[in-house]
């Protein structure tokens, strides 16, 4: 594979688990090395927000199940789209993201504190939805 935007559009249309998910463990940990050396603070905030969306779920098995789905959606609708920025975009974000989601089902070394991070930039983003939904309903 050439990028991880092919390798998820391949997968479009298709429902994996995760024992054929991690069967693609090497491509994505390759393109998440690449991303990681490329990517900007604005899609590395992304990428937090992502992955901490992702550990809402306390199963392993579910984050990367879901996570890979996501990814596979979100990408199929911005080609669609031919919203090039989106992809680009997305190639950082979930490449690091399943690559997390792939170590985490495997039991292998992960970044215990980035996870944390991800987990905080989540639920930050979370509390700031949940007030502003409160200004909005008071004023009705």
């Amino acid at each position: 594979m050439e990028n991880i935007i092919e390798l998820l559009l391949t997968c479009k249309n298709k429902n994996l688990e995760e024992n054929e998910i991690i069967e693609f463990e090497n491509d994505i940990n390759k393109f998440s090395s690449q991303a990681r050396e490329n990517i900007s603070d604005e899609n590395y905030e992304l990428f937090l927000n992502t992955l901490g969306y992702a550990y809402r779920l306390e199963n392993s098995a579910q984050r990367l199940y879901y996570t890979f789905n996501e990814a596979v959606s979100a990408v199929d609708i911005a080609k669609l789209t031919n919203d090039i920025d989106s992809l680009e975009n997305y190639s950082f974000i979930y490449s690091m993201a399943l690559n997390t989601c792939i170590l985490d089902y495997l039991k292998k070394d992960i970044n215990d504190d980035e996870i944390q991070e991800a987990i905080t930039v989540y639920k930050k983003l979370e509390e700031q939805k949940s007030k502003e939904n409160k200004k909005y309903h008071a004023y009705q």
